[in-house]
């Protein structure tokens, strides 16, 4: 059988958009962005329900970025890096000065419970990613996608 070029290009565009498309997002409230160089706490207060905090009127992220082992990588290293969390670190910041409501999402395992105190996560990356509506939210990776 026979597979024309643009059904093959659209099976891989569509695979393409699958890989990337994995993730939920919630509406946060940025409170508090203590950024430490290659360490940034981030204090959130949720608004939507079903994110990872559920239950926390607070919520702290840690996150640093720390690209998975070589032979162990699940997402791309083009996709989160350095650039990229220092970029989202620069949005977050934004949006605890205007006290504007954001999206942050998950992609993969995205955020980890932390086992140093209740309503505190570990972030290994972040990246602004598009979402359907075509606006770039911040997303959390900690683990496999």
């Amino acid at each position: 059988m026979r597979i024309s070029p643009t059904m093959f290009g659209l099976a891989i565009a569509i695979t393409a958009t699958t890989v990337i498309a994995g993730g939920d997002s919630w509406q946060v409230k940025v409170l508090r962005v203590t950024d430490r160089g290659a360490l940034s706490i981030v204090e959130l207060s949720p608004v939507d329900r079903g994110a990872p905090w559920d239950g926390c009127a607070t919520a702290t992220v840690e996150t640093s970025y720390q690209p998975e082992p070589l032979g162990r990588r699940t997402w791309s290293k083009s996709l989160v890096t350095n650039a990229t969390q220092r970029e989202a670190i620069q949005r977050l910041v934004a949006a605890a000065k205007s006290g504007n409501v954001i999206r942050i999402g998950s992609m993969g395992d995205g955020v980890k419970v932390s086992k140093s105190a209740k309503c505190t996560f570990e972030s290994r990356g972040l990246a602004l990613l598009e979402e359907a509506d075509g606006r770039k939210q911040i997303f959390s990776f900690h683990g496999a996608t």
